[in-house]
């Protein structure tokens, strides 16, 4: 059977993926970053897709995620950011400040 492309999907008979397994996911998705759409007598079953577009989805779904760039990107345009040089600075000098846990202060384990 005939495998069908377009510019990022690429549908590829089920029998055909099982054979090619690793050749299709090394050089379609991995190298290619082709989304891989599974098909059994030509009905979808899967999506196979690179793990970078797959966080890139599920984060645009997540609509939690949305709000809290709306409000990053509401305070950014009020003037409410800083240089991230500033924020490192003071990160590592309250880091330098901090106490140091020693070997007593770690809580060990009980044994089972």
């Amino acid at each position: 059977m005939p495998t069908k492309s377009t510019a990022r999907a690429h549908c590829i008979p089920l029998t055909e993926f099982r054979a090619r397994l690793s050749a299709v996911l090394k050089t379609e998705v991995a190298g290619m970053k082709r989304h891989i759409i599974i098909e059994n007598s030509g009905v979808p079953l899967a999506v196979v897709m690179d793990v970078g577009a797959y966080e890139d989805y599920r984060d645009a779904r997540d609509e939690e995620a949305e709000g809290r760039i709306a409000e990053s990107t509401a305070e950014y345009l009020a003037g409410k950011s800083r240089p991230a040089s500033e924020f490192l600075r003071e990160l590592r000098a309250a880091k330098a400040r901090a106490p140091r846990a020693g070997k007593r202060g770690r809580r060990r384990r009980p044994k089972a």
